[in-house]
């Protein structure tokens, strides 16, 4: 039995050979590092939402690019009634880029009739609405952060849907007449 020290030398074709698989792993793995990257989020050129429930095939990104109003939550009016409970108006503000808005807050997407700047939603009885629901909305003071007079029952949101990714007050369609 023949035994080689540890060591030996590689014989010619064993030494073509391994220099080859070292070029190969360099080669690749130099290739891998330069290669381009593929962008994962689909083209949005001659997309165009026409549904509320296609908001989630779209990153937060390429919604604006494809025309969604995007807002933010901006705050809550609480109005008072002697013989009532509170009535919480849920108000969202128009992001216009998506850099825009306060980091983490909640996101509303609506396509549709344009929206205003400013906006409240109809209000609930006995606590604030964080998503967005069918209903009239109202224009707002934003400085102030009062109903403007006379604003209500011009527009309405409709086939709510959310959350739906980073919406996550959800969306609705918007439009510029409301049902009786």
């Amino acid at each position: 039995m023949r035994t080689r020290p540890v060591g030996h030398r590689l014989t010619g074709q064993r030494r073509r050979i391994a220099t080859a698989l070292i070029t190969l792993g360099i080669v690749g793995s130099t290739a891998a590092t330069f290669a381009p990257v593929a962008d994962a989020t689909p083209s949005t050129a001659g997309v165009g939402i026409h549904r509320v429930d296609q908001l989630g095939d779209l990153s937060y990104q390429a919604m604006f690019a494809v025309g969604v109003q995007v807002y933010e939550y901006a705050g809550v009016i609480e109005e008072h009634s002697s013989v009532n409970p509170p009535t919480y108006y849920t108000v969202l503000r128009k992001l216009h880029t998506p850099a825009q808005g306060t980091p983490g807050s909640r996101r509303y997407g609506f396509v549709g009739a344009a929206l205003p700047a400013t906006f409240a939603m109809y209000p609930t009885l006995g606590h604030p609405s964080v998503l967005a629901h069918s209903s009239f909305i109202f224009g707002v003071n934003p400085s102030r952060m009062t109903i403007l007079p006379g604003t209500g029952l011009s527009q309405c949101l409709s086939f709510t849907i959310g959350p739906v990714g980073p919406l996550t007050g959800g969306g609705a369609l918007a439009s510029n007449t409301c049902p009786s």
